[in-house]
């Protein structure tokens, strides 16, 4: 098949090249080059990306010139939904070659790039900070796929405060019968199937290819895996028509052919270790009346319990403090150290799956601003006010580990933001300040240093890097060494380990 390139490549034009392609094969290509980006990253570059140089040949002419597609984590699946929506199985070229995916990925990059500055040129002056929920919104996507061994982390953590820290909340309901309710299995047989498939799908795409070589027994019989695949694949129909679009994928990741069921990403097949066990939850509450509400508010304090044992692992029991709740609600945590102060307000709410992409949905990313960062600013500043004691640092203690720090400098230019910016706010992550906590308690100095260096750019609006993550990483801090303890150890390898004993060697 011959392939000339159009730099004037519309939309519609993209769909008519996609058309000239095997759906079935085109995400089996895919696929395949998902996992190449895992295993044979770029020296050079983060995870997830990669950059090619390839010849292809110029429109009316004998020569050929070459071109160069980047290959990211994030663009296949971009290609991959573009692909389902235009293309199906019967018909198009089956024979994909390497630079048949780079010029899909080249004009797939072209249009976009000519729609984001459509969208760019029509923003009024007067919205320019919507540029920070544009930027922010699709960022946070790139950064899970450069860094995928936080999923181990994030994955070993939510399951200590949904099956341990819970334990401690009244009236919880038992999430282990949850999940049977939900889905017909056990929350480890759940787990173990998404992680088998994700071990598989680096051998081959095709479930039924996977399943020959998982050992079935009395802790995860093959019924208990094709329920579980069921869960999780969605047929092409139901992708082209779901309002969540490519987003889709993330819920679903396993695809319904008109022959098999396929993984389509390596990092889709990962990711959705990360969080299936709350998810399944949240899914079951959303189905009853008021049940979202009721699902968030235990959850929120199963969050609370768990940070109060960060607490109590760091702080002796006069640095800290839970504040009293009144009739205007107030900031969770106060924290004093010899040489800062701290208020935290903690917000579990999830971002919606809108604005996990790149093509993010602002409106998903503001809304999300207004109900839970204004609502959490209003909160601390309140509590700040009331305390007359001077300055603290504010944190909002955010769940996710998805939207970066410096979308404060936007959220504070919104109309439903009362508050004025002081430069004592932050946007922090679980992750972050179980780091930033540990370096407390083992060297405080370099405590010290971080905090000091978090405020100065904040101050100047500096553009080497605000997040505490960051920092941290530039004085070598890499580990969250909270999450290898003991109390962690079986949450975070139970996965690994019964996978491991289910797998033919």
């Amino acid at each position: 098949m011959n392939l000339y390139y159009d730099p004037t490549c519309s939309h519609d034009k993209f769909v008519d090249l996609l058309r000239k392609f095997n759906l079935i094969n085109l995400l089996v290509k895919i696929q395949r080059e998902s996992v190449s980006l895992i295993q044979d990253g770029a020296a050079n570059l983060p995870c997830g990306m990669k950059c090619i140089n390839y010849k292809l040949q110029q429109r009316r002419a004998k020569s050929t010139q070459v071109m160069t597609a980047y290959m990211t984590g994030w663009n296949l699946i971009d290609l991959a939904y573009e692909a389902i929506c235009a293309t199906n199985d019967f018909r198009g070229e089956e024979n994909i070659q390497d630079q048949h995916l780079y010029f899909l990925l080249t004009a797939m990059e072209n249009v976009r790039q000519k729609e984001e500055k459509q969208f760019l040129n029509a923003v009024s002056e007067n919205e320019k900070n919507i540029f920070n929920f544009y930027l922010w919104g699709f960022c946070g996507e790139q950064f899970k796929i450069e860094a995928p061994e936080k999923v181990f982390a994030n994955a070993a953590r939510e399951l200590y405060i949904i099956f341990e820290s819970s334990k401690k909340v009244k009236n919880m309901p038992d999430i282990s019968s949850v999940v049977v309710q939900e889905t017909g299995v056990g929350w480890e047989q759940v787990i173990t199937s998404i992680f088998l498939i994700w071990f598989g799908s680096s051998i081959t795409p095709y479930i039924a290819e996977i399943k020959k070589n998982i050992k079935f027994d009395g802790s995860l019989s093959e019924n208990d895996f094709d329920k579980v695949v069921k869960r999780y694949s969605s047929r092409y129909d139901e992708v082209r028509n779901s309002k969540l679009e490519r987003q889709l994928l993330y819920i679903k990741p396993y695809i319904q052919t008109s022959r098999d069921i396929i993984s389509i990403n390596n990092f889709l097949d990962f990711f959705l270790y990360e969080h299936c066990i709350l998810w399944i939850v949240r899914d079951h509450f959303n189905y009853q009346e008021n049940g979202n509400r009721i699902f968030t508010s235990k959850f929120g304090e199963c969050f609370e319990v768990y940070f109060e044992e960060l607490l109590q692992t760091y702080f002796s029991s006069s640095s800290y403090r839970r504040i009293p709740e009144g009739k205007i609600p107030r900031a969770d945590w106060e924290i004093i150290t010899n040489d800062y102060r701290f208020l935290v307000e903690q917000k579990s709410a999830l971002i919606g799956l809108l604005a996990k992409q790149q093509e993010t949905d602002i409106e998903s990313t503001k809304k999300f601003a207004k109900n839970n960062i204004i609502k959490a600013i209003k909160q601390l500043y309140k509590t700040q006010t009331d305390f007359s004691n001077g300055k603290y640092i504010k944190i909002i203690l955010l769940y996710e580990d998805y939207l970066q720090p410096d979308i404060l400098d936007a959220v504070f230019t919104m109309a439903e933001c009362s508050v004025a910016d002081d430069g004592y706010y932050w946007i922090a992550t679980i992750n972050e300040l179980e780091m930033l906590f540990d370096l407390y308690q083992k060297d405080y100095n370099l405590f010290k240093d971080i905090v000091r260096t978090k405020l100065e750019r904040d101050h100047s609006n500096s553009n080497e890097g605000r997040s505490l993550l960051m920092i941290m990483n530039e004085r070598g801090i890499n580990t969250d060494s909270y999450l290898m303890r003991d109390q962690f150890k079986y949450y975070r390898n139970f996965a690994k380990t019964s996978a491991a004993q289910h797998l033919y060697n």
